[in-house]
C-alpha cells in the first residue's frame, strides 16, 4: 500500500545524529525532512481511509437495525408490545454477530493501528531533523571562527568580533539549591 523504503533509510540513519558534522548534516537533515514529507502524505491518506471506515461502519449498523434486525428478532420471538424491536442490547447484539460489520470493525483497528505507527515515525523524524539543528547550532557557535579568528558566542551582535578568545562560550552552569536548575531547550 505505501512505499516505505525511504521511511526505513531514514530511521536506519538515525543513529548518524550522535556524530553529525558541519559537513555531513545538510545530507541528513534534508533526508529525514524528505522522510517526514513522505510519511505526513502516508498519515493523510491513512486519516482519509480511517474517516471512510467509520462512515461504511455506521451506514452497516443502519441497514442491520433497519433491514435485518425487525424480522430476525420477531423469529425469535425477543419483541414485545411495548418494544417490538427488542432492547438495545438485544439490538446491539445482532449488529455484533454480522459478519460484514466485524470485518468494517476490523479494518478500522488495523488503520487506527497503522496510523498510530505513521505518526510515530512523524514525531521521529521531527525529533531527528530538530535535534541535528540544535547540535549543529552549539558546534557552530562553539568552533565557527569571527573576523579576528575568535569563537563566536551568543551574545556576540552580529557585525562584532570577541574581544578576547580566552572567555568562556557557554555560561556556567547554575544549580539550584535543593539539585540542579531547570533545564534551558
Amino acid at each position: 500500500m505505501f512505499d516505505m523504503e525511504l521511511a526505513r533509510v531514514a530511521e536506519a540513519r538515525v543513529r548518524d545524529i550522535s556524530y553529525v558534522k558541519p559537513d555531513t548534516a545538510p545530507e541528513l537533515l534534508a533526508l529525514f525532512n524528505e522522510a517526514y514529507i513522505v510519511v505526513a502524505r502516508y498519515c493523510a491518506q491513512l486519516e482519509y481511509e480511517y474517516q471512510r471506515a467509520n462512515s461504511q461502519l455506521e451506514r452497516r449498523s443502519a441497514v442491520v437495525l433497519l433491514d435485518e434486525v425487525p424480522a430476525k428478532i420477531n423469529e425469535k420471538g425477543l419483541g414485545n408490545t411495548r418494544s417490538p424491536l427488542g432492547s438495545e442490547d438485544i439490538r446491539n447484539a445482532f449488529i455484533q454477530k454480522d459478519e460484514e460489520y466485524q470485518q468494517i470493525l476490523e479494518s478500522i483497528a488495523s488503520l487506527k493501528a497503522t496510523k498510530e505507527l505513521m505518526y510515530m515515525k512523524l514525531k521521529a523524524f521531527d525529533m531527528a531533523y530538530t535535534s541535528i539543528k540544535k547540535i549543529l547550532g552549539e558546534q557552530l557557535s562553539r568552533y565557527a571562527p569571527t573576523l579576528n579568528g575568535g569563537p563566536i558566542s551568543s551574545e556576540t551582535p552580529v557585525g562584532k568580533e570577541e574581544s578576547s578568545v580566552d572567555e568562556p562560550v557557554a555560561p556556567p552552569i547554575q544549580r539550584s539549591v535543593g539539585g540542579w536548575s531547570k533545564p534551558k531547550h
